[in-house]
């Protein structure tokens, strides 16, 4: 599978359809993760239980790669993703309110799977969306 189906796959199915069943055919067995989300392992194990949570307190997910770079073993994808906070929340009751936040995952490729992976998203602007915490104009 080529480094830009991976970052659709990724994206699309897995984060934004919830398709859990492709963790295994996309990620390595040893695969790390060395920017986990708050309390999940830093591994496939972890990667399955984030997207079954998301996807418990998240509805009307849609997630879009904007940009996909290769160069050698490592991937660069830069993607979207929009949804209606509709569950608790790492705690926080549902606000009902749509967010949209983007972010960047680098990956490294081995054997046409994903070895390992940092992502850097915005999740202060999230939150604030959300309705979890106040923006800059709300603070002051």
């Amino acid at each position: 599978m080529d480094a830009k189906t991976i970052a659709q796959r990724l994206s699309v199915d897995l984060y934004g359809k919830g398709q859990i069943d492709l963790i295994d055919e996309l990620f390595t067995e040893d695969y790390v993760v060395h920017t986990p989300t708050l309390g999940y392992t830093p591994d496939r194990a972890g990667l399955r239980q984030s997207v079954l949570d998301m996807h418990a307190n998240l509805s009307d997910i849609t997630s879009e790669v904007t940009h996909v770079v290769v160069q050698g073993d490592l991937m660069v994808i830069r993607w979207t993703v929009s949804a209606i906070h509709s569950g608790s929340f790492f705690g926080a009751p549902p606000t009902g309110n749509r967010c949209t936040t983007s972010g960047i995952n680098i990956c490294r490729l081995k054997e046409g799977k994903i070895a390992e992976e940092w992502q850097e998203s915005d999740n202060l602007g999230m939150l604030q969306q959300m309705g979890l915490i106040p923006t800059e104009e709300v603070a002051a």
